[in-house]
């Protein structure tokens, strides 16, 4: 069976404490007077009855526990977390100038190459799709969402992004596409007086901002001054190598448990004040990935 799959359950406050449960059996339910507690006894629970030891919960209503960064905090955007991997069929090609020989992030912009990507897992509307037999995170990580989901989308947030047909897998009949920014997408940023990796490519200056987990916290930010006003229900973060769909906290009640959303849990992004924003961070340099040294000469555009 496929582990890792998305479960849309649901939570009641109890006496002592909080009820968790699975919708599609509400058997299958877990309760402690901590939610994150709660949350985890459910994974423990759908882990036997199901067999998936690394299943992921998306709840509806959101969890009563939301992360925030505080004062500092002006809004929400909700990351689409995408679950399900794939990988790049043929890298070569995809990206003008080729791939980084020491970090594997693209040196210059998506290609009009189509995208072909190996078997998408059945059941799912949407999959990240990165280099081949690379360490998650290593190199560009595209994103590619089916038909069904982009029908749930209005006119106005599907004109905001470019929606490629992909090549898919043989066998496949279903029609996905890929998220391609037509704007550059919001940046991600740290906080100042928070524990943040500021890492950079020596070779050709790729940037990474990530954020220390801290309970109770965002796992990522943008600033306020960066994202455009008014804020669309639907817009691309992070960066044009790794772009990620987010949506306004609105937009994201909306769309939550519906049958399109099979396979991406939610993820809050904390919109921070401008100055909060950690604008001087010191980067440190990034060691080089031992898959560019057995990766073949195509994807380096030699």
């Amino acid at each position: 069976m496929i582990e890792g799959r998305v479960y849309l359950c649901s939570w009641s406050r109890v006496l002592g404490g909080y009820r968790v449960w699975l919708q599609s059996d509400p058997t299958v339910a877990a309760e402690h007077a901590d939610f994150e507690e709660a949350d985890r006894r459910l994974w423990e629970v759908i882990g036997l009855a199901t067999g998936d030891g690394e299943n992921v919960h998306e709840y509806v209503p959101p969890a009563p526990t939301q992360a925030s960064a505080g004062a500092a905090q002006r809004g929400t955007l909700w990351d689409f977390g995408i679950q399900s991997r794939v990988e790049m069929v043929d890298p070569a090609g995809l990206f003008a100038g080729g791939l980084c020989t020491k970090c594997l992030m693209p040196r210059g912009p998506r290609t009009e190459l189509p995208l072909a990507v190996t078997k998408i897992d059945r059941g799912v509307h949407a999959s990240r799709v990165s280099l081949p037999r690379t360490s998650p995170g290593v190199g560009p990580v595209l994103s590619v969402f089916s038909s069904t989901f982009l029908d749930q989308l209005t006119q106005n947030e599907r004109n905001g992004i470019e929606w490629r047909p992909i090549v898919p897998s043989k066998g496949e009949k279903r029609t996905f596409f890929e998220l391609v920014p037509r704007a550059t997408p919001v940046p991600m940023v740290g906080e100042k007086g928070f524990e943040t990796y500021y890492g950079l490519c020596e070779t050709c200056g790729s940037k990474w901002v990530v954020p220390n987990y801290v309970k109770g916290r965002p796992f990522s930010f943008v600033s306020e001054a960066e994202l455009p006003h008014p804020v669309p229900s639907v817009l691309t973060v992070d960066r044009w190598a790794k772009p990620s769909l987010a949506a306004s906290e609105g937009r994201w009640l909306e769309l939550v448990g519906t049958p399109a959303m099979k396979g991406i849990k939610g993820g809050v992004i904390g919109i921070i004040a401008e100055d909060a924003v950690d604008s001087a961070p010191s980067y440190k340099p990034r060691p080089a990935e031992n898959r560019a040294a057995t990766a073949p000469a195509s994807w380096f555009g030699q």
